[in-house]
C-alpha cells in the first residue's frame, strides 16, 4: 500500500525523529520496494476515481545538482553528465509506459525541479520538453515553472525555457554573501545571479 504522506507526517514520532525543515517525499527512512504494476494500479484508480473537474499537475524531478550543499537533507547525487544523459533517457522510457494511463488527464501545470534542471544541456532541457510533449497534454497548461540554479544556468538555456512557454523561473540565491556561500558549499557568484536575473 502507498503511504498516505500527511497522515505519516501528523504523527509526534515522525516530526520529532525526521523533521529537517524540508522533507523528502516520504522521508528516506520509510522508504521501501515498490513495482511499476504497483504505481500503474494506484495511478488507474485516482483517474478513474477523481472528482469532476479535478485538476493535474505534472511534476518533473531532476535529481541532480553539482555539489550537495552542506545544509541539504535531501537524497540528490552530484551527477556528471553521463549520469544525467541516461536519467534523461530514463524518464523518457517512464513516460511512454504510464502515458497511456493519462491520455484523458489535461494537466493544468508543469513543474520541472528538484534538484537542479539548469545542469541539463540546452539539448538535454529541449528534449526533455519535447518527451513531455509526445506523452502528456500539456498544451493548456496554466502554470510552467522550471528551476534553475545560477552557477549552471546560461543564456541558451533560458531561451529553451522561454520556447517552452515557461512562466515562472525560480533561482535559489540563499545568500547575498560569497562567503556564506561558499562555507555552505553553493558554487554560484553574485555576479551569476545578476547575469541570470538579465537573462530572464
Amino acid at each position: 500500500m502507498l503511504m498516505n504522506i500527511l497522515d505519516l507526517y501528523k504523527t509526534t514520532t515522525y516530526q520529532e525523529k525526521y523533521h529537517f525543515g524540508n522533507e523528502s517525499y516520504p522521508a528516506e527512512p520509510f522508504w521501501h520496494a515498490i513495482n511499476s504494476d504497483d504505481i500503474i494500479k494506484n495511478w488507474g484508480d485516482r483517474i478513474k476515481n477523481r472528482p469532476q473537474n479535478h485538476k493535474f499537475w505534472l511534476h518533473i524531478n531532476i535529481p541532480f545538482c553539482e555539489t550537495k550543499c552542506s545544509y541539504c537533507t535531501h537524497s540528490v547525487t552530484a551527477g556528471n553528465n553521463l549520469e544525467i544523459e541516461r536519467y534523461i533517457q530514463t524518464l523518457e522510457g517512464e513516460m511512454q509506459e504510464f502515458s497511456p494511463y493519462f491520455k484523458d488527464v489535461h494537466f493544468s501545470s508543469l513543474y520541472i525541479g528538484w534538484w537542479t534542471p539548469s545542469l541539463l544541456t540546452k539539448e538535454q532541457l529541449r528534449d526533455l520538453y519535447i518527451y513531455i510533449k509526445k506523452y502528456f497534454n500539456v498544451a493548456d497548461i496554466d502554470f510552467n515553472m522550471l528551476e534553475f540554479s545560477p552557477s549552471t544556468a546560461t543564456e541558451e538555456k533560458v531561451i529553451v525555457a522561454k520556447e517552452n512557454g515557461v512562466c515562472r523561473v525560480t533561482f535559489w540565491i540563499q545568500d547575498i554573501s560569497q562567503e556564506v556561500l561558499l562555507k555552505n558549499g553553493r558554487l554560484q557568484t553574485i555576479d551569476q545571479i545578476k547575469t541570470l536575473v538579465k537573462h530572464l
